[in-house]
């Protein structure tokens, strides 16, 4: 099976009403709201995953073009959180502070908290995969 067949199936498990049937690697979704999740997941599967290089690649690009433009809706994501306070001193701290201001950082903090979020999705799918992913 390939990353996307994969990660399909782990799509009808994450939205099966049957918590026992779901695997202990998607447990760290408690905390998010699980729309996100599946729409984060149906962004990866618009992009042809075929090996880890190219999966890497596609993450960069998805999280990228998640970050919001306006002001309003950079705000409005900061706001919808107080963690994510944390995110975006997490992500200065690792990817440095930017030029355009404060909220240019909260863009650094959205491409930080969406590039990671890419990242787990992906190790929840290599880790459920019973098959291998090819």
């Amino acid at each position: 099976m390939n990353f996307n067949e994969i990660l399909r199936q782990e799509l009808k498990v994450l939205n099966s009403k049957n918590y026992e049937t779901r695997n202990n690697s998607w447990l760290w979704i408690k905390d998010l709201h699980i729309r996100e999740i599946e729409r984060l997941c149906h962004n990866l599967l618009n992009y042809n995953n075929e090996d880890q290089d190219e999966i890497d690649g596609n993450l960069h690009e998805i999280a990228d073009g998640l970050v919001d433009v306006y002001n309003h809706d950079i705000v409005k994501w900061l706001a919808q959180d107080y963690n994510r306070a944390y995110i975006i001193d997490q992500a200065v701290e690792e990817m440095g502070l930017t030029e355009g201001g404060i909220l240019s950082n909260i863009q650094t903090g959205q491409y930080y908290y969406y590039r990671n979020m890419l990242q787990e999705i992906v190790d929840a799918v290599y880790e459920n995969s019973t098959v291998g992913v090819k």
